[in-house]
């Protein structure tokens, strides 16, 4: 997959991998916080993306190597 991003790399694999989510079981109700949401992102930054992925509560802070940065902030919408 030459000339491709590391996030489309990483949404390619998630796409074709869509067995992965026949693995998780749902509770309906179940409480699911901001927080929750962001740290099952983390391990996706940090397995498949260039730089470093710092988790601060519903936040994560994501540096590239050339100290461009970026905050992605999770919020419920109602």
């Amino acid at each position: 997959m030459q000339g491709v991003s590391p996030l489309e790399r990483a949404l390619y694999f998630l796409r074709k991998n869509r067995k992965m989510t026949d693995k998780i079981v749902w509770d309906a109700g179940a409480e699911v916080s901001a927080e929750d949401v962001m740290a099952s992102l983390k391990p996706l930054f940090d397995e498949y993306l260039f730089g470093t992925c710092e988790q601060q509560g519903d936040t994560l802070f994501y540096t590239l190597p050339d100290g461009r940065a970026f905050r992605l902030k999770a919020e419920r919408v109602k």
